[in-house]
């Protein structure tokens, strides 16, 4: 009867510390190892130029390259504030 008491006791332990022992996984929010991918000295990734004449509104989306154009060295506040100000200028 002891023996069962105590098979059955490490049995319920073992099993609720089971979960606490696990490790996330990469982009889990977890520890960032060297394979995350972005680590602070990486520079912003450059968009791809899109072509303007097959957008719903070609004049906004040249006005939009420009802007990304203007602003491409900030980042941020810094560079949503740039934004906004080439869109209100132009």
């Amino acid at each position: 009867m002891k023996n069962r008491l105590m098979i059955a006791v490490a049995s319920l332990v073992s099993l609720t510390c089971l979960p606490a022992t696990a490790q996330p996984g990469p982009g889990m929010g977890g520890m960032r190892g060297m394979d995350s991918g972005m680590t602070p000295a990486s520079p912003p990734r450059a968009r791809a130029r899109v072509d303007c004449s097959k957008a719903p509104n070609p004049a906004r989306c040249e006005q939009h390259q420009k802007a990304r154009v203007a602003c491409q060295d900030k980042l941020g506040p810094e560079h949503k504030a740039c934004l906004r100000q080439q869109f209100n200028t132009q």
